[in-house]
């Protein structure tokens, strides 16, 4: 859960988050060669994982970032709604050896 959004497509309804806080989550993923799993691998969808109850505002704050080889490896990014009650949903995704039986 980083309590922002890159992107306004991730936010209901839309909006930029600070510059500032967007730039500084920017410069990490450029150091580390980090993407966006989910987002990358669904670059138009409308899904979020967190629903504030009082407003109906909705976000897509929590997101797994992984280097470029295990990105290319990932597969069924998912948002689902687990099996404990929380107010976010949980962002999946399915990892394993490319020649795996």
């Amino acid at each position: 859960d980083f309590n922002l959004v890159e992107e306004q497509i991730d936010r209901l309804p839309p909006h930029k988050d600070t510059q500032s806080a967007v730039a500084s989550l920017a410069a990490l993923k450029r150091i580390f060669n980090l993407h966006n799993g989910w987002r990358h691998k669904n670059p138009d969808k409308l899904a979020y994982s967190f629903s504030q109850v009082a407003t109906g505002a909705q976000s897509h704050i929590d997101q797994i970032y992984v280097s470029t080889p295990i990105w290319a490896k990932g597969q069924n990014w998912d948002i689902t709604i687990p099996p404990l009650m929380t107010d976010h949903n949980i962002i999946t995704m399915e990892f394993g050896k490319p020649r795996a039986p």
